[in-house]
């Protein structure tokens, strides 16, 4: 009999690099894959990335609706309150045999607390992460705690999940999802994305996408401004805004973005691009700037310099390629570094940190050892160091 493992995806970023696992999964002969739905994928506001899904040729088994049209602190503990509710009829309907996750945000531990009180395994993905400047910090550590099975993307984020109590036999390094992503997906041409995307065929293009951060006191925007005015006078490039996600304050932020772009002809902003058009958009940029993930996870490996910005993603393990600066204060003279004549000379594409030769297949491949009915393992007993 299969085992029924339902994969949960929340917004575009984790769908991304989600769904080269999903398609393992699906055309596997043991394993049948079930896909809930759930966080900003229905919300037009920032794509309605569901169609993606769709277009990919995902069957979706299950929807938590729990995106509220609002980006304030009640709101999303209300998000929070909707996706227990949600979940927790969604999972007594499908009847899992395990949950998989990635990452850190509400919307999927509203899922996760539900999955754990049904008696479902979690298997978490990215687990043992620091991202200091973001309410995701706790999240994510919590999320570790409600699972079973867990797969880091680096070797001091795996002890970093054993520090938190789980037993090493649950623990695996696989690497980054987001690289087997970029290794399973054929990029559109530089040509055939400008002509798409509507951008310049010839000036070079600076991709850009800034996050609200959540436990800064203004969420970020000092920072978001500073940004605007340190790109403002860069008439030589295409400058290409990815709208910010489904957090606190995000909408607020993508309407700053918004009003930016319109006021030159060389800026523009997508609300969702898409995994193939935002890695094709990457694979052309001179640089990727704000303060996403994908400039630490996706960019090294494509071989593009990137510049992360403030508190957060403060706590990652980053990749030489990889420039920090604490405020968009410094951020020009940052730009200037990374657009210099062989900044990236002794960095290689196809390398990094986050890659461990290919997290799809070790996932798979622990997933099909792995006695979901040990007792011992689900009782979640505490693993001590010392």
């Amino acid at each position: 009999m299969k085992k029924k493992l339902c994969v949960v995806t929340g917004t575009r970023a984790d769908y991304g690099q989600l769904s080269v696992l999903m398609r393992a999964i699906a055309s596997s002969n043991d394993l049948e894959l079930q896909i809930l739905v759930t966080g900003s994928h229905f919300s037009s506001e920032f794509g309605s990335t569901v169609n993606e899904l769709r277009s990919d040729g995902f069957i979706i088994g299950g929807v938590v609706e729990s995106q509220i049209a609002s980006d304030s602190r009640s709101a999303v503990c209300k998000s929070i309150g909707m996706g227990l509710i949600g979940a927790s009829y969604e999972l007594e309907r499908l009847g899992p045999d395990a949950l998989i996750v990635l990452g850190d945000r509400y919307e999927i531990l509203a899922i996760v607390i539900a999955a754990h009180v049904s008696g479902i395994p979690v298997i978490h993905l990215h687990g043992g992460e620091s991202t200091f400047g973001q309410i995701d910090e706790a999240i994510r550590h919590s999320i570790t705690k409600f699972s079973t099975l867990h797969f880091t993307s680096t070797d001091a984020y795996r002890q970093r999940v054993i520090q938190l109590g789980e037993h090493p036999r649950t623990v695996f390094n696989v690497g980054a999802m987001g690289i087997d992503a970029i290794i399973d997906t054929e990029l559109i041409s530089e040509r055939g994305l400008r002509t798409e995307l509507g951008i310049h065929q010839d000036r070079p293009v600076l991709t850009i996408t800034y996050h609200p951060v959540t436990l800064a006191s203004d969420m970020g925007l000092s920072d978001l401004k500073l940004l605007f005015n340190s790109v403002r006078k860069l008439d030589e490039f295409e400058i290409v805004f990815t709208a910010a996600n489904a957090d606190m304050a995000g909408l607020s932020f993508n309407e700053l973005i918004s009003q930016f772009c319109s006021e030159e002809s060389n800026r523009y902003l997508f609300n969702s691009l898409g995994r193939v058009r935002y890695l094709s958009l990457l694979k052309i940029s001179s640089a990727v700037i704000g303060n996403s993930s994908s400039g630490i996870l996706e960019a090294p490996f494509l071989g593009i310099p990137s510049i992360d910005i403030g508190e957060r993603q403060a706590g990652r393990v980053i990749d030489e390629s990889v420039l920090h600066v604490s405020s968009s204060e410094l951020l020009r003279p940052a730009i200037d570094k990374v657009l210099k004549d062989g900044f990236m000379a002794e960095f290689n594409g196809g390398n990094s940190i986050y890659f461990n030769g290919g997290a799809t297949e070790k996932i798979m491949h622990q997933i099909r050892a792995f006695d979901f009915s040990d007792n011992d393992l689900r009782k979640k007993t505490f693993y001590n160091l010392i």
